[in-house]
């Protein structure tokens, strides 16, 4: 017997002791989503409402001393419901009062929430992500402006000249804060069929490539990436979303003669190995547990799934779980399996840990890690393509 059939078998032989005293299985794959842009309007009612907030100030009390808001612009401000009180919440743009001379004013997004009788809370400013009158190319100004939809913040741009490109930022009110929770931009070429559009919304981790490319043809690509990566508005910059180009994690084997393609959030937490046909993929976390069966001479993980032909997975006998065919190799069917016992549910045990124990806090984040990873399942196993 090779030696990953021996390690695979001794993880789920270790698996299954661990596991003993568990209740319930583990966790099964979900499928991703359907996306609909923008989502915010789908968790707007489970909002945080403003609560205890001090008293409120007036719009010309809340910009700070050195901002003016943005004058002879008329998407510059506008109100609208985003939180849970039904009373008009407000998005400005500002301008900052003094500019060095030849130099176009700065500008920053200013959000604040509303408290009724034309009052707000203390406002949230990020000086940031606001395009200034002179960065539109020979379009011109690029800020297209401020909206407000389904409980969403968009701040849009768009500019360029024959080039053209745009970008929009999606800010909802969450968590008693405010963060970002999307990101679209595009390009085109005006005298040419060539366009490119990215929208990528941080609540699923949906990331949608459209593109038509200069000879007209088109492609269209669905990318999963981490989910819930919010970043707070006072953190926002333009380089924030510099992510979503990040090209894909593909595991590409020509001795397999397939390729895969894991989500970019899965990075550093997965190791990939070869037996014979098959495509063998472990967890490999930071706490002391999830590295202490070693896989090679060098690393150590906790077993996750297989792809791999129906002959080889029927070698691991009732220690398999969940077989499935994902695809076809010149004429030859190929299977996912996992395990039969909750491998992972390694992580999930404390018995030999007391209270305090670091390895407790690192088991639980890998626990969670596993479980963003799970949930993106279905997109690796939908990537499988024949070579």
């Amino acid at each position: 017997m090779s030696k990953y059939k021996i390690i695979i078998l001794l993880s789920l032989a270790l698996a299954a002791c661990a596991c003993s005293n568990t209740n319930g299985n583990a966790p099964s794959p979900t499928d991703a989503p359907t996306v609909e842009w923008p989502t915010a309007s789908s968790l707007a009612a489970v909002a945080s409402p403003a609560n205890d907030l001090p008293a409120g100030k007036t719009l010309d009390e809340l910009v700070p001393k050195q901002w003016q808001i943005l004058a002879n612009h008329e998407s510059a401000m506008t109100k609208g419901l985003l939180n849970a009180d039904e009373i008009d919440d407000i998005a400005v743009v500002l301008e900052a009062v003094h500019a060095e001379p030849g130099v176009a004013p700065k500008r920053a997004l200013l959000l604040a929430l509303g408290m009724g009788n034309d009052l707000y809370a203390e406002g949230a400013l990020n000086e940031a992500i606001v395009y200034s009158s002179d960065e539109g190319g020979v379009f011109g100004d690029p800020l297209v402006g401020v909206g407000i939809r389904d409980a969403t913040v968009f701040l849009e741009h768009y500019g360029g000249s024959n080039w053209r490109w745009s970008n929009s930022y999606m800010i909802d009110w969450r968590n008693e804060g405010w963060y970002a929770v999307g990101y679209s931009s595009s390009s085109e070429h005006l005298s040419s069929p060539y366009y490119e559009e990215w929208k990528y919304d941080a609540y699923f981790g949906d990331l949608i490539i459209n593109k038509v490319n200069e000879d007209g043809t088109e492609k269209h690509e669905t990318r999963q990436l981490e989910r819930e990566k919010f970043i707070k508005l006072e953190q926002l910059t333009r380089e924030s979303f510099d992510f979503i180009h990040a090209v894909p994690l593909t595991y590409e084997s020509v001795s397999l003669g397939f390729s895969v393609t894991f989500p970019e959030s899965w990075s550093d937490y997965y190791i990939v190995t070869e037996e014979g046909p098959t495509l063998n993929v472990f967890f490999n976390g930071e706490s002391q547990i999830s590295q202490q069966l070693p896989i090679t001479s060098e690393e150590a993980a906790i077993y996750l799934f297989s792809i791999g032909p129906l002959e080889d997975a029927e070698a691991y006998g009732d220690l398999i779980d969940g077989v499935r065919k994902i695809g076809e190799i010149k004429g030859d069917d190929y299977y996912y399996y996992t395990s039969t016992d909750c491998s992972v549910c390694l992580l999930t045990h404390m018995d030999d840990l007391g209270e305090g124990d670091p390895e407790r806090s690192l088991r639980e984040s890998d626990y969670a890690r596993y479980e963003l990873m799970n949930a993106d399942l279905e997109s690796v196993l939908l990537s499988f393509t024949s070579l």
